[in-house]
């Protein structure tokens, strides 16, 4: 079964860290003190113990035509845990081979050198060939089909500048393991109502004495599915044809929201997502990469990444070495990579596509206002005017204030001053060609 494409990848991938580790990407913030905010699957044993307050089980349902000939491939992928416990070791062990077997008191963080490990939850990525079926296979009857994870523990001495070794990190994986069922019911002659269900079956002895954080390591972390069809046609259930309107909406999904994914044009994919995402959504152009917090906000965030003390970023450093590589990332950034990340609104294209309109500041455009009844409608229609900045209302809709060119009083606009400055919805403005570009 082959990798996913390369746009499908990049999706699955923004789901897999989405909400990885929140701002201000430090162990001891209040905010990472409860890992793992989206696509938990925990153990049954878990679950039961707890009535239900964390899941075991995800499930999506969806609408696919084809053949029974047509083909469905599915990959689950999560983030496996790993439990890094930092330890402090007495004595300390004047060796590597005497650290890597002595005895260690377990601490929130231990200090080797010139640097401070904590305790912390890191992960593994897993991307898991789970079922390459037929349609028909799919109908005869529902199939049950196991999965596993290996786990292991390992032991990383921490040496100090005078060559002991005061301090361990241990690390521990659980080995895991569950079940996805599949099937598919006819709904008419080509279609098929198919359901597939992710149960974690992994075994969790004394289930009832832990809490949330100490199972996590036996549990599916960011679960989603991937599913990817030959001679299958996945249907949105976002918009379903008018055909389909009814069976879409008999559809229940638990944990995930399957969406269509790829290029549109194209055959598309299928992704059951834990966060609910438009169909074919795509990662912005613009973006340097994943920054792991929830509802991220690429500028702003690179932002406050850089107004960190060096004591703060020396500690976000040694979090994981997924947050070391964002702060290098965002630290190289320079001028122009932050002024990229500025002013860019999107609204929705042709074919359910995400068609980019960016402004800048200083860029001239022409004012096309909708009719609303309003007389500035006829005033500003046709202006040319300066964008100045682009702001969100109470209900996340998209504004961008501009001052008007020809405006003697266009310094008070730029201040926000009343009078001066207005605001017009993204898809009422022209961008000009050329033209000065303050």
């Amino acid at each position: 079964m082959g990798k996913p494409s390369g746009t499908v990848d990049r999706i699955a991938r923004a789901v897999l860290y989405e909400g990885y580790v929140l701002y201000p990407y430090r162990a001891s913030a209040i905010k990472n003190r409860r890992r793992w905010t989206f696509g938990g699957v925990f153990p049954r044993d878990f679950a039961n113990a707890h009535g239900g307050a964390e899941p075991c089980r995800l499930g999506m349902e969806s609408l696919v035509e084809g053949d029974p000939s047509g083909r469905i491939r599915l990959r689950l992928r999560f983030l496996h845990p790993v439990h890094r416990q930092a330890g402090v070791v007495p004595g300390p062990p004047k060796d590597l081979e005497e650290a890597r077997h002595a005895a260690y008191r377990p601490v929130p963080a231990v200090r080797a050198g010139d640097r401070e490990f904590p305790t912390w939850q890191e992960a593994v990525e897993r991307d898991l060939p789970v079922a390459d079926l037929t349609l028909g296979e799919l109908a005869s009857g529902p199939r049950e089909l196991p999965f596993a994870a290996e786990g292991g523990r390992s032991r990383e001495p921490l040496e100090d500048a005078d060559g002991t070794f005061p301090g361990i990190l241990e690390r521990f994986q659980a080995s895991l393991m569950g079940t996805v069922s599949m099937a598919a019911h006819p709904l008419t002659e080509g279609s098929y109502h198919l359901r597939v269900a992710v149960t974690n079956e992994t075994p969790l002895p004394g289930a009832d004495t832990l809490d949330r954080d100490a199972a996590a390591p036996y549990g599916l972390m960011a679960a989603h599915l991937l599913l990817e069809g030959e001679e299958v046609r996945f249907l949105s259930l976002t918009d379903p044809p008018p055909a389909y309107r009814e069976a879409a909406a008999a559809c229940v999904n638990e944990g995930v929201w399957p969406v269509l994914v790829g290029d549109p044009g194209k055959v598309p994919s299928l992704l059951a997502s834990p966060i609910i995402l438009p169909d074919y959504p795509k990662v912005a152009p613009e973006s340097p990469g994943n920054l792991f917090d929830g509802t991220e906000i690429d500028e702003m965030l690179s932002l406050r990444i850089l107004t960190l003390t060096d004591g703060e970023k020396r500690e976000m450093a040694q979090v994981d070495e997924q947050a070391r590589r964002l702060l290098e990332r965002t630290e190289a950034l320079g001028p122009e990579g932050l002024r990229a990340l500025h002013g860019t609104l999107r609204g929705a294209g042709e074919a359910g596509e995400t068609a980019p309109r960016r402004f800048e500041r200083g860029q001239r455009v022409r004012l096309r206002p909708r009719p609303r009844g309003d007389a500035m409608d006829v005033v500003l229609r046709g202006k040319v005017g300066i964008v100045e900045t682009t702001e969100l209302d109470y209900e996340d809709r998209a504004h961008v204030s501009v001052t008007l060119e020809a405006d003697p009083g266009r310094d008070l606009g730029r201040e926000g001053l009343p009078g001066h400055r207005f605001f017009l919805d993204p898809d009422e403005l022209e961008p000009l060609d050329g033209g000065e570009q303050p």
